[in-house]
């Protein structure tokens, strides 16, 4: 059986989003290591996408093997612009569309951050997302050591956080 349809056969989870992150995050790793910069950066913004998601939907009660459909994604997205209305322009592949879901469903369970907490919550997604898109995966130029440094460092901060998170 082909790649591809090996994995459809495999849903996404709280537990899949996380292991795939930790994944991600080590082979950008590498590839940085190997001056592959693009690739790491892009690499780590799917890593930070998905600790987010996991997040959320670890928030929401998810069990961590219970699967999460596209359908359960875009309904996230969906209740984020339509009942929260945060914008989010674009896809499901929005940092900032998930780190403001996260933090105002925290807040509204009464969980919220600490402030200090969100700050550096925010700082760190903001960073990411001025460096990351996923159509990165188009183009051809190399990031400066600083911009992989700072995809790295904000990454390495959400792995490090998440039980917070």
């Amino acid at each position: 059986m082909p790649l591809w349809q090996r994995i459809q056969l495999r849903p996404h989870s709280v537990r899949s989003f996380r292991l795939s992150a930790l994944a991600r995050y080590r082979e950008a790793h590498l590839l940085a290591a190997h001056e592959h910069r693009l690739a790491a950066v892009y690499l780590w913004g799917y890593c930070a996408e998905m600790l987010l998601k996991a997040a959320y939907f670890r928030l929401q009660g998810w069990q961590v093997g219970q699967p999460i459909s596209v359908s359960d994604l875009q309904q996230a997205k969906y209740y984020s612009t339509r009942a929260l209305l945060f914008a989010w322009p674009g896809n499901l592949h929005y940092l900032p569309g998930w780190k403001n879901l996260l933090a105002e469903e925290r807040r509204r369970q009464g969980k919220g951050y600490s402030r200090g907490f969100e700050r550096s919550l925010q700082a760190h997604v903001t960073r990411l997302a001025l460096n990351w898109s996923e159509v990165l995966r188009y183009h051809q130029f190399r990031p400066f050591q600083g911009e992989v440094n700072t995809c790295r460092q904000a990454v390495e901060w959400l792995i490090g956080q998440f039980r917070f998170l």
